[in-house]
């Protein structure tokens, strides 16, 4: 998998590339707005990650993302994962430009 992928530049003033840790990152980010929602964090006593609980990757030129997340147990699940799907659907398209992309929620606890 390429460490980066190349965006329609509309300004054609040069190549515009996108490192593929930037969508883990505004994904992270479009999260945080969200109330009642935490991402599942990863054990920390290793010295590397085996497992992340964002996961991005682009195949055939579709972004698909990954989320593990855990909801309060006052809010509606359906509300909350169709609230991250938007917000991320959002962030992702404004901020990059990069359209066909999936976002996929698995909700791993309640707190």
């Amino acid at each position: 998998m390429a460490e980066y992928v190349y965006i329609q530049n509309y300004a054609k003033r040069g190549t515009l590339a996108i490192a593929n840790n930037v969508f883990d990152e505004i994904v992270s980010i479009a999260i945080e707005k969200i109330k009642g929602v935490k991402l599942k964090k990863s054990p920390e006593k290793f010295l590397f990650l085996l497992h992340r609980p964002i996961q991005c990757k682009i195949e055939n030129n579709r972004l698909n993302c990954d989320v593990e997340v855990i909801i309060s147990s006052e809010a509606n699940v359906n509300q909350v994962c169709l609230a991250i799907q938007e917000e991320v659907a959002y962030a992702i398209s404004s901020m990059t430009e990069f359209i066909p992309f999936s976002v996929n929620v698995k909700v791993m606890g309640i707190e």
